[in-house]
């Protein structure tokens, strides 16, 4: 155990450092679980129970990840969104790597790639060089992720935290702020609209 005199000795900081969890890195997760679909995808060809036992490793993985966020890992900084959807964009190889998977296994086992297996690959490879967010946007009603334009007001409800609200001194007040924005956001039908962009 800890030594009552030492701890005695210490300081809050230094207990707080000694008592709080080791640091959650959301990216190395990430990192894993983008490397569990691609191996999947390249190995499917021969393995193709590979996507039955890599499905079943995302799910397990996920909740192994949420305990240890929620039970055993300091609190993480916030990061945003951004790194989501780095992410998404990464799966746009997905089918690359398949039809690569395709091609290669074909011509090792059975002596050349097949017709489809190769219009498959030039497919995919069509598909990741494809600017597909700017083709959604013309296709699609999607808003802007940009929200420079926007008043601070407007968009402080989707804030994880600010300084108002961390700092002891001005924190009730803050609280109390947003609590009147949330109540003005219900009456105004623009603010509403604006903050729903956000979303």
């Amino acid at each position: 155990g800890i030594n009552a005199e030492y701890m005695g000795n210490l300081t809050q900081e230094e207990a707080n450092t000694l008592f709080e969890g080791p640091p959650f890195d959301i990216s190395h997760y990430y990192a894993i679980n983008l490397r569990t679909v691609f191996l999947a995808a390249l190995f499917s060809p021969i393995i193709p129970f590979g996507l039955i036992c890599s499905i079943v490793t995302l799910i397990l993985n996920y909740w192994a990840e949420k305990y240890v966020l929620i039970r055993r890992s300091s609190w993480p900084p916030p990061i945003g969104i951004s790194l989501s959807f780095k992410m998404i964009e990464h799966l746009e190889y997905l089918p690359l790597i398949l039809a690569l998977g395709n091609c290669f296994f074909a011509n090792t086992f059975f002596g050349g790639a097949g017709k489809f297996d190769i219009i498959g690959m030039i497919v995919a490879f069509i598909n990741v060089l494809l600017p597909s967010a700017s083709i959604n946007r013309l296709l699609f009603d999607i808003p802007e992720t940009s929200d420079a334009h926007i008043a601070f007001q407007a968009s402080r409800l989707k804030f994880i935290t600010d300084y108002d609200l961390v700092n002891p001194m001005t924190a009730a007040s803050a609280r109390l702020e947003i609590l009147q924005l949330a109540l003005e956001m219900e009456n105004d039908p623009l603010l509403r609209r604006k903050l729903q962009s956000l979303k």
